[in-house]
């Protein structure tokens, strides 16, 4: 489905019934539609929304900015009728299910952070070396330089937007605990944009300005952040000096799963997040 939103054409499809939460994503969102279980289909209406590219209008890349984005999502909520949402945000996403927090309070009943990180600065980066020297096997750090070399000729030759998918499928030893963990299939039905990658994720991009000293303490609703100890692209070790600037949070770190716990280990996340919500 689509809807006109602020002139631009967004895609957005709805699966589930129970309390509507709102899963955004600038990298398109048939990996999350096949990530999540169908049991939590029975207790959520889960609306994924891909605010900009893939399957929606990428428009003007240089005037998107993250409030943008997430004003949007507000005027899709209203659109579909929507009262109070969860809204969740996986990996980078993070940033837009909290700032969505900050700007809609009154419409914000829970947001989710899976295998996030609260600030993306030269400190993360330095966690991120820390936790893969310590943690990663020989054998993972092994396998993560054969994938590497593996595709050095496919993205010689690749565009830059292909180049984003295959680094990230190469890339597997940093994102799953399983290791040779193939996720190719993940992430078909996805065309993803090279431009919307550095506006957001770059050096100087959008998600690079959120200071969680500044952000987290202006977030008022419930907060789950659930992480994966051999997540080592969003090491969980990031989260222990700013978690507590959050009013009212819960963090749950999972112990065999890497980037994706909603997936890796499905039923102990399926019922982490429903005991949660009837909690909060």
């Amino acid at each position: 489905m689509h809807a006109n939103i602020n002139g631009t054409r967004i895609h957005y499809l709805v699966e589930g019934e129970g309390l509507p939460c709102m899963i955004p994503s600038l990298a398109g969102t048939p990996i999350y539609e096949r990530t999540f279980s169908e049991n939590l289909r029975r207790h959520l209406k889960m609306i994924f929304v891909e605010p900009r590219g893939n399957r929606s209008e990428v428009g003007d890349v240089s005037s998107i900015t993250l409030d943008r984005i997430v004003d949007d999502l507000d005027q899709l909520r209203a659109e579909l009728n929507l009262g109070r949402i969860a809204i969740l945000g996986h990996s980078a996403h993070g940033f837009v299910a909290l700032r969505y927090a900050v700007r809609y309070p009154d419409h914000t009943s829970h947001a989710i952070v899976i295998g996030g990180i609260p600030a993306m600065d030269a400190t993360f980066l330095l966690e991120q070396e820390k936790h893969w020297a310590m943690i990663a096997s020989q054998q993972r750090k092994e396998l993560l330089m054969l994938n590497r070399e593996r595709v050095k000729d496919a993205l010689s030759n690749a565009t830059p937007d292909d180049g984003i998918i295959i680094n990230y499928i190469a890339n597997g030893p940093m994102i799953w605990y399983d290791a040779r963990f193939d996720c190719t299939d993940l992430w078909k039905g996805h065309s993803s944009s090279a431009q919307i990658f550095q506006r957001f994720w770059g050096p100087g991009g959008e998600f690079s300005r959120v200071d969680p000293r500044v952000e987290f303490p202006k977030v008022s609703c419930p907060v789950l952040i659930a992480s994966g100890a051999f997540d080592f692209a969003a090491v969980p070790t990031a989260w222990h000096k700013f978690k507590d600037l959050l009013a009212s949070h819960t963090y749950r770190a999972f112990e065999k799963s890497g980037h994706y716990p909603h997936f890796e280990e499905q039923a102990m996340f399926d019922s982490t997040l429903l005991e949660w919500l009837k909690r909060n």
